[in-house]
């Protein structure tokens, strides 16, 4: 979760760097540099801003508190049971941890 957030951040920051360029663009006196670089610089803040509103409600809606309690599940724990999951832990778990 801490990695998300820092990526929200820099996300943020980066919106934030290109709509300061596209002020500083749009206090530009010539047209060749102000209408490019209106155009690339709005384009990438509307794009960004849309890639950290999209990833901040991914996030909330990650990690949200649910009011659903959750269920009660009891499990047999025969002997059968056991063996089959050592035996699945020993196939496929075993090897690599």
């Amino acid at each position: 979760m801490f990695g998300i957030i820092i990526s929200l951040i820099i996300l943020a920051a980066l919106v934030a760097l290109f709509a300061w360029l596209v002020r500083r663009a749009w206090g530009a006196k010539r047209a060749w540099l102000k209408w490019p670089g209106v155009a690339l610089a709005g384009f990438f803040t509307l794009v960004f801003g849309l890639v950290t509103a999209v990833g901040a409600i991914g996030t909330y809606r990650l990690f949200a508190p649910r009011s659903v309690p959750v269920p009660s599940v009891t499990v047999q724990g025969t002997p059968e049971q056991v063996a089959r999951g050592q035996h699945l832990a020993e196939v496929l778990c075993a090897a690599c941890h």
